[in-house]
């Protein structure tokens, strides 16, 4: 057995091991090691020079072998599922079969006698000499092609997960999502000053340029990210930005609702001065209605917390817009 960190981990397949105990430490290899490959073998314990001559073991377990290979390969796929896993793909499989005997298995100096008597079994056969092998199977598992092991072995390709309609649909979400953030990180970065609401609105750095469907309420007027670094608006009106803007990136995210993030309002003593920052919690799902354009129906909250710096959420200030 291998106990390199770095390079494949063998395991020898037994009679006696149980097919639970082999395919519970593969799961949590592979889970751990995303470059080590797995090798499971029916090689003999004792190296070629101390085998056993009885090596039918080697050979009677290999139907063993391929049943905890099939075994791990299915659970893996199963894992996949149960995670959400965005890998698509199960174990690639490479297939070694030989004899013990070109390892050097079962050979011996011995004395005169009984090479006289393996050369009469050789001569036993009618038409051709007869000859003993003992067959052996090596399989190995990867998360990886290994080119180094395509000519030697018979290679399988892995199976490929079949998505739910859901997993489907989060999976398209992840593809919006990488697409936007790479269209938004080559998008000039709004210039950040700490002195003003305006500036503060960086949005986390995710640089969406321009925001669509953005509406006050008052003129209707499409506000992008120019307005907002030329500082030619109020405090209401990036107030009023700031959420719309947290909806659309929350459409990007996917409306996950343990990463989503959801606008708030940190009211100071003064009550006049508006800190918008992000913080994580749970993302009210029916706002991230698909196809759905959102606009503000109230330009400032109905309500202001009862004490200074109490934290007050903007709750039912969208209404889809099915125009």
């Amino acid at each position: 057995m291998d106990d390199d960190e770095t390079g494949r981990k063998e395991i020898r397949i037994t009679s006696s091991g149980k097919i639970k105990s082999f395919v519970s430490f593969a799961l949590d290899f592979f889970e751990k090691y995303d470059s080590r490959p797995l090798v499971f073998h029916t090689l003999p314990r004792d190296p070629p020079d101390q085998a056993n001559n009885d090596l039918h073991n080697v050979t009677s377990i290999i139907p063993r072998l391929i049943s905890v290979v099939e075994i791990i390969k299915r659970e893996f796929l199963k894992r996949l599922h149960e995670k959400h896993s965005k890998r698509l793909l199960g174990l690639h499989q490479y297939n070694q079969l030989g004899t013990l005997e070109d390892l050097g298995y079962g050979e011996s100096e011995g004395t005169p006698q009984s090479r006289d008597q393996q050369i009469a079994y050789a001569l036993e056969g009618k038409n051709h000499i007869k000859l003993k092998q003992t067959p052996y199977l090596r399989i190995t598992l990867s998360l990886e092609k290994i080119p180094e092991l395509e000519k030697p072995a018979t290679y399988q390709p892995p199976s490929r997960r079949k998505l739910s309609k859901s997993a489907k649909a989060r999976a398209k979400k992840r593809e919006r999502k990488a697409k936007a953030l790479e269209s938004g990180l080559q998008c000039p970065s709004p210039h950040i000053n700490s002195a003003g609401a305006a500036d503060f609105l960086i949005l986390s750095n995710l640089h969406i340029n321009p925001v669509y469907h953005v509406f006050l309420s008052t003129t209707h007027n499409e506000m992008t990210w120019e307005s907002l670094r030329n500082r030619d608006c109020n405090v209401p009106t990036v107030l009023t930005a700031f959420l719309i803007v947290s909806i659309e990136v929350a459409k990007i995210r996917g409306g996950e609702a343990d990463e989503t993030l959801r606008p708030v309002q940190l009211f100071s003593s003064s009550l006049s001065h508006w800190h918008p920052q992000f913080v994580s919690a749970n993302y009210d799902h029916r706002l991230t209605q698909k196809g759905s354009i959102f606009r503000c129906r109230h330009l400032l909250p109905s309500y202001v917390p009862a004490q200074p710096g109490q934290v007050a959420v903007l709750k039912d200030q969208l209404v889809p817009d099915t125009s």
